[in-house]
């Protein structure tokens, strides 16, 4: 009778790798593993790879047979199977923060504080073999949260070397302007330290660099007390300005009423006189220049 181990996807489950029990594995036991599901088989440490069609044991550790003629049917005591989900798309956040956050220098504030950063990053899983030895198992599964956890531990020393230095030297905004070149650089050094582990990183994105919350917070408050001491300003200079008109239009209109009630002439509107002869300014009372004597108007 033919051994025969289907695998499938394990649905409902955020599975990328499980290990399939092969303790009853024999040469001539069927692995046919479903659509999008790849199989790393260990067998006397060899390693073999393989999906799609159905095939013995046996067989995908030598091509062109199928079937173990003497021994066929006694179990490995040295089997490992393990199933690759490779349908799911991996993705996964990262974030600078906290004790991560990277030192910096506020040129506003002229002062020492700390910078965030946020971003994404999507990878694939392309030596199978190499992942499986450097991602470790939880019980008998990795999941894509394990993945994740995984990566957060090699990615984050890499990301913050390679966006600190900016940081401190050229401060956030100069960082924050320049997210593509950064980004750039930290994918290639993210994906020399990946690769011999069996991932490569293939999109990688800084969404977001910033200084921290508590800095982020003064830096607000402090701007909304220059807006505020500005619109202040404005409000004060306008009342001063619109005070003043009122001072002259009210003037314009008492003065010469008082005058013309007391039986006065109407007050002289200009202040200053000045002589056709030299030039002088003279108050606009006088009759004579106070310089060479000429007289004033008719």
């Amino acid at each position: 009778m033919e051994h025969k181990i289907e695998i499938g996807k394990r649905t409902g489950e955020s599975l990328a790798c499980w290990r399939v029990n092969a303790d009853a594995v024999a040469p001539n036991t069927v692995l046919a593993p479903a659509d999008g599901i790849l199989l790393v088989v260990k067998v006397g440490g060899v390693s073999k790879i393989k999906s799609g069609t159905p095939v013995t044991v046996f067989g995908l550790f030598n091509p062109g047979k199928e079937k173990k003629l003497l021994g066929g049917n006694k179990p490995y005591g040295d089997c490992e199977i393990y199933a690759i989900d490779q349908s799911s798309s991996f993705s996964a956040e990262w974030g600078l923060g906290g004790p991560t956050a990277m030192p910096c220098r506020d040129p506003d504030l002229n002062a020492e504080c700390k910078a965030v950063a946020f971003g994404e990053y999507g990878y694939k899983i392309e030596n199978f073999v190499a992942f499986i030895n450097s991602v470790p198992f939880r019980g008998d599964v990795i999941s894509r949260d394990d993945i994740r956890e995984y990566l957060r531990g090699e990615t984050t020393p890499v990301i913050r070397s390679v966006l600190a230095g900016p940081v401190m030297q050229k401060g956030v905004e100069a960082c924050a302007a320049n997210l593509g070149a950064l980004s750039s650089r930290a994918l290639d050094e993210i994906n020399a330290r990946l690769n011999p582990k069996g991932i490569r990183v293939e999109s990688f994105s800084i969404s977001r660099i910033d200084y921290d919350g508590e800095h982020r917070a003064m830096r607000e408050r402090l701007n909304d007390t220059r807006i505020r001491n500005a619109i202040r300003k404005e409000e004060n200079a306008g009342k001063r300005d619109d005070i003043g008109v009122e001072a002259m239009e009210v003037n314009e209109v008492k003065v010469p009423l008082i005058d013309a009630m007391n039986g006065n002439s109407p007050r002289e509107k200009r202040e200053t006189v000045v002589c056709p002869r030299c030039s002088e300014r003279n108050d606009g009372s006088a009759n004579y220049c106070r310089k060479c004597g000429a007289k004033l108007g008719e």
